[in-house]
Formats: structure tokens, sequence, C-alpha cells
């Protein structure tokens, strides 16, 4: 998860290389729980106690880190050989975000396409994954 968060403040403003689903999807459950937390630290629900600072300083960081999350589910459908344009789908009330969600899910390219080589996976998942299919290709699972 932190490789995740570091990845997603190196590339901040990268719209044109690769992002893999784990670096997607990592930093999306680190965002969710950072945002889980402040609404247990600031429950919105009592907004008149609110202070206006808290609520611009929120306000502004939610900002700030919507130009990165654009920028790395653009990464992620291009390591899908989609276009980046297909972010726009979100705009799309509940079909457009449920396709959107779909395209965050598909496998990266295997080859190089015209973003870049595949991002490797870390040695550790290689070793997960062959596992798991030679568990597949002896039917114990």
């Amino acid at each position: 998860m932190i490789k995740a968060i570091q990845l997603f403040f190196s590339n901040y403003f990268n719209f044109t290389t690769r992002a893999t689903r784990p670096e997607f999807w990592w930093f999306v459950l680190a965002y969710a729980i950072f945002n889980f937390i402040l609404e247990l630290l600031f429950p919105t629900t009592d907004a008149q106690n609110r202070s206006l600072l808290l609520s611009f300083s929120l306000g502004a960081i939610g900002l700030l880190l919507a130009f990165g999350e654009i920028g790395l589910a653009i990464r992620r459908l291009l390591d899908s050989g989609k276009s980046g344009w297909n972010v726009l789908w979100v705009l799309l009330p509940i079909i457009g975000t449920i396709y959107f969600i779909i395209l965050m899910c598909r496998p990266s390219e295997a080859t190089a396409n015209r973003h870049g080589e595949p991002v490797p996976f870390s040695q550790k998942y290689q070793q997960k994954i062959q596992s798991f299919q030679l568990l597949l290709a002896n039917n114990t699972v």
C-alpha cells in the first residue's frame, strides 16, 4: 500500500505511462481508509460546529488529490490498452461509473504498447501467481 501511495505522488501529473491494477486498487483502498478516518475525526453531520478553516482545508486536500486520481485512472486505462478519455465515463451516472469500474478491473496488456513496456510485478507477486497456476493445473483447488 505504501508503494502505491509513493507511486501516486511520484507520478502525480503523469498522464502518459502505465499503472498496474495493484497500483490503482491499493491507492483506492488507502484513499478510502484516509477518508474514513477523516470522517470519524470530523463528522459532516455537525456542520454548524465545523470550522470554516477545517472545511476549506479538507476541500483543498480533496481538490489537490483529484488531479492525481485522474492521472492514476488514465494511466490505469492506458495500461489495459484503453484510451485515457474513457475516464469521462464517470460523468454518466450509475451506468458510466459501473463501466468505469469494469475498465479499472481489466488486466494489463502483457506486451508493450504505445505507452511503454508493461510494469513488471514484484518477485513476490510473480511467485504467488505461479504457485496458483500450478494449483489450477493440478486441479487441487
